[in-house]
């Protein structure tokens, strides 16, 4: 999906099949990023659906937006934490980020369930040798394939500094790698 073209479609055309393009391409994965913010299935998807109500409602409004995939995440991730303040057991931003953590699952195509199970450990165990910051630009960077701006734009960090804690994070992995395949 071409997502540029389908935003400008969707803000200038009277169509609502951008519209519903968009919503199919992102209700998933704007989904699974509120569980792993830590937020429940209810919570999750009464703010999807209130993020394309306003989508909808007000696409007038929004032809500035450039970076659309980040401005996605960010206003769903704004929507949960407004609707989790509103439910009155509001808790720190870090806080719910560090509820977030990502499962290995992409090999389980390729290799037997065993081997599968191996690797997907192996890699969690890995994944949660970082900080929770990092496990997120690492999902986003490789999971979601987001820029480095887009990334930058969602979590209201610099570009520059997405790159380098992405890059930070890989050399971490690698060294716990590297030590794990060294014999004791």
């Amino acid at each position: 999906m071409d997502v540029n073209r389908v935003w400008e479609n969707f803000l200038h055309k009277e169509d609502d099949r951008y519209f519903s393009i968009l919503y199919d391409g992102f209700v998933e994965p704007l989904y699974s990023y509120g569980l792993y913010l830590g937020f429940n299935e209810d919570q999750c998807k009464d703010a999807i659906q209130d993020l394309f109500c306003k989508l909808y409602f007000s696409k007038k409004r929004l032809s500035h937006i450039t970076h659309i995939t980040a401005y996605l995440y960010r206003a769903y991730k704004n929507r949960l934490l407004d609707m989790y303040r509103q439910s009155s057991r509001y808790e720190s931003l870090d806080n719910v980020r560090d509820v977030f953590s990502i499962k290995a699952t992409v090999l389980e195509d390729l290799m037997d369930k065993e081997e599968a199970l191996y690797l997907e450990a192996k890699m969690n165990t890995l994944l949660n040798n970082l900080t929770a910051k990092q496990r997120m630009v690492i999902y986003m960077r490789y999971m979601q394939q987001l820029s480095y701006a887009e990334i930058g734009e969602a979590l209201e960090i610099n570009p520059d500094s997405c790159k380098k804690m992405v890059y930070r994070a890989i050399d971490k992995l690698r060294s716990l790698t590297k030590k794990s395949k060294t014999p004791e």
